[in-house]
């Protein structure tokens, strides 16, 4: 509940480990995918891809629901079980959302927090519907080996400053890379 909170006030953090696909272990030890999306106004959400033959009818998202009073928070989740170990996971595959409205019309989408894209011009044979989200092989937020940063000193420097209110008067740079054009 906190956690929609959060989100639906646009403070939530753990967005990018939470919305998207991700690759975890589920109940039982089960390798798979845990997919979740925001999308307030549809009448049904289904995961489409390479592994369901872009069939809308295989992979229906559920509705989350707050707890107190039942409402619907926009948000839909499902968790893809593939087998026991990451290589049953369909890792670099192609996926989208199937979005159906409640006028009846149905439309794929890509995935709005996607790790990795389809590089256009996309294949339609792979994906006949849409240019298309990848099923990540970067996700480092669920990895059992995640990648170690070095920047320890730096964070401490950054909270004190924080604290004193500098933080702001400090100078930036921000930097975007786009790391498929630098092969």
């Amino acid at each position: 509940e906190e956690e929609v909170d959060q989100f639906q006030s646009g403070i939530f953090p753990g967005v990018a480990d939470t919305l998207g696909c991700h690759v975890l272990k589920g109940p039982g030890g089960v390798v798979g995918l845990a997919l979740a999306v925001w999308a307030p106004n549809a009448a049904a959400v289904s995961v489409v891809g390479d592994w369901n033959g872009w069939d809308g009818r295989a992979s229906p998202m559920r509705r989350i629901c707050r707890s107190a009073g039942g409402g619907f928070t926009g948000l839909w989740e499902l968790f893809l079980p593939f087998g026991p170990s990451l290589g049953d996971v369909p890792l670099g595959s192609h996926y989208g959302y199937q979005i159906r409205t409640p006028h009846g019309d149905s439309s794929v989408r890509i995935d709005p927090f996607a790790q990795e894209f389809e590089v256009p011009p996309h294949d339609l044979t792979s994906a006949p519907h849409t240019c298309s989200s990848k099923v990540s092989t970067c996700d480092d937020a669920f990895r059992e080996n995640p990648y170690a940063w070095g920047d320890e000193k730096w964070m401490r420097e950054r909270d004190r400053l924080g604290r004193c209110g500098l933080i702001t008067q400090q100078p930036m740079s921000i930097y975007e890379a786009h790391l498929p054009s630098w092969r």
